[in-house]
């Protein structure tokens, strides 16, 4: 795992929104994963939030997309935000995440918060 990677969790009344934080790497994406399987059960939403990282590593990529097996009734509890948001899925997942979003930007009651979560995108960059 990278040294600089940290989850940060934050439960909003039913909903868990996982903050990235650091290097993505292989061992970071299964952290992720096992804290995803960790909070399935009880969670109406995952929210993972990407901004937090410094860069993505195409082998982090590719494991985390590997091991999401998650069944179509769990993974629809689950949603990506932020500069890394579109590649933490394969293209097939991506347009149901996109449908989770804006229901995650929007529960909040505050047109200005959703409006500040959805502009708060940064330029992406992967690590060779």
């Amino acid at each position: 795992m990278a040294a600089n990677f940290r989850i940060i969790s934050q439960r909003k009344g039913r909903n868990l929104h996982l903050k990235l934080r650091g290097d993505f790497d292989g061992m970071s994406a299964m952290e992720l994963i096992y804290a995803i399987k960790d909070n399935l059960g009880f969670a109406e939403l995952i929210c993972i939030e990407t901004d937090g990282l410094y860069c993505m590593y195409p082998f982090g990529r590719d494991v985390f997309q590997k091991n999401f097996m998650f069944p179509p009734a769990r993974a629809r509890k689950i949603c990506f935000i932020g500069a890394f948001s579109s590649q933490m899925l394969a293209e097939k997942e991506a347009a149901e995440t996109e449908r989770r979003l804006h229901r995650y930007l929007w529960a909040d009651s505050s047109p200005q918060a959703a409006a500040d979560k959805e502009s708060g995108h940064k330029k992406q960059a992967m690590c060779s």
